[in-house]
């Protein structure tokens, strides 16, 4: 009886805690499709991204303005924007933005990126832009990842430029994500091996739609 009476208080307090949490409502992430550009050609693509510019995508100036109206209304310090695409490097200004929006307006922010163009130049802008996570695509094995990328040689150079990211080591969090179908699955084992060889903070396993069938 006591048992169902203490179980029966937590209820309570959940509940009214989500009460109080929806009348607050605050913003704790953002997330940001900067792009929908993007040098890959990936299978499972959820945002039917492609190599060419895109209109109406908003300006250096424009996001700018965006996160200060944020910053202004909300506490910047408390929300994390999510950065994503297509593929964010791809974007010139990228780094100029997230620079401004933590320096200068304190928000903290992490990036969903296929790795492609981590290059050492492009890591140092990040560092100066203050990020702070990343999640990064590896999609099985090499040649399943080559292919199911649509990048050729793209699995060496994304390995190449984690190792490069952690010598950096300002990134308080680096993930990698692995999209599972039937065409890697059986690559689990071997791809652990991997990801404990890179020394990552977590590994993100995801499933895709059992449609997509391997050429």
């Amino acid at each position: 009886m006591f048992k169902e009476i203490y179980k029966l208080g937590e209820l309570y307090l959940m509940q009214k805690y989500k009460e109080q949490d929806r009348k607050n409502h605050k913003l704790i992430d953002l997330f940001w499709e900067c792009t929908l550009t993007c040098n890959a050609n990936c299978k499972h693509c959820g945002s039917s991204a492609e190599n060419k510019k895109y209109d109406g995508e908003l300006t250096t100036e424009e996001i700018k303005n965006a996160s200060k109206q944020i910053a202004n209304d909300m506490d910047a310090s408390k929300i994390l924007i999510n950065v994503t695409g297509g593929e964010p490097l791809v974007r010139k200004d990228l780094c100029e933005v997230m620079e401004y929006a933590t320096n200068e307006l304190g928000f903290h922010w992490g990036m969903t990126t296929n790795g492609i163009l981590l290059t050492e130049e492009n890591i140092q802008k990040l560092k100066r832009a203050n990020m702070e996570t990343v999640s990064i695509s590896i999609d099985g094995l090499e040649e399943t990842h080559n292919e199911f990328r649509g990048v050729p040689n793209s699995y060496q150079t994304i390995i190449e430029n984690i190792k490069n990211l952690k010598k950096a080591g300002f990134v308080k969090h680096i993930q990698v994500t692995t999209v599972f179908h039937k065409g890697n699955i059986n690559q689990v084992e071997e791809l652990y091996q991997v990801m404990l060889e890179l020394g990552l903070d977590s590994w993100r396993l995801a499933s895709m739609d059992p449609i997509w069938k391997s050429e």
